[in-house]
């Protein structure tokens, strides 16, 4: 099997036996994003498919050998919660609004998802940062 280093790290380039030998929220946010640009393939590539982001954020940390739930009420439940303010600057953070879960990438960036799709954007202003109900710190990932 063929293997790559990415941030130091040796990983398997077949995702689905991939592993990398950190838990750093660095690494967790390049799953998460990963998971958007490999075509969803854990949905089979089936779009606007998702009504959760639980089950991505799960896989993705899975990525870098932390379990966390694949539902939104058992994975909120076991969040750290911070301020979303602080939560939107902060890499491999997520961000909670009701029933959707954003990953931070980088400042203002995200993986969110919207209307069944996954998607990487930017927040563009304070009144947008402002749907977020609060921001959350997955424990086992080093923020």
């Amino acid at each position: 099997m063929t293997s790559t280093a990415i941030l130091g790290s040796s990983i398997s380039l077949n995702t689905g036996e991939a592993r990398i030998g950190t838990r750093s929220a660095m690494d967790f946010a390049y799953w998460a994003s990963a998971y958007v640009l490999q075509g969803n393939l854990q949905n089979d590539g089936e779009y606007g498919q998702d009504t959760d982001s639980a089950p991505a954020i799960s896989w993705a940390a899975d990525q870098v050998g932390v379990e966390v739930p694949t539902t939104y009420e058992e994975l909120t439940a076991l969040l750290i919660h911070v301020d979303a303010s602080d939560a939107i600057r902060t890499r491999g953070a997520l961000l909670i609004a009701d029933s959707r879960i954003a990953v931070c990438l980088s400042v203002s960036m995200v993986v969110d998802l919207i209307n069944g799709n996954y998607v990487i954007r930017r927040i563009e202003s304070l009144s947008e940062e402002a749907i977020w109900n609060y921001g959350g710190l997955l424990p086992g990932i080093d923020y």
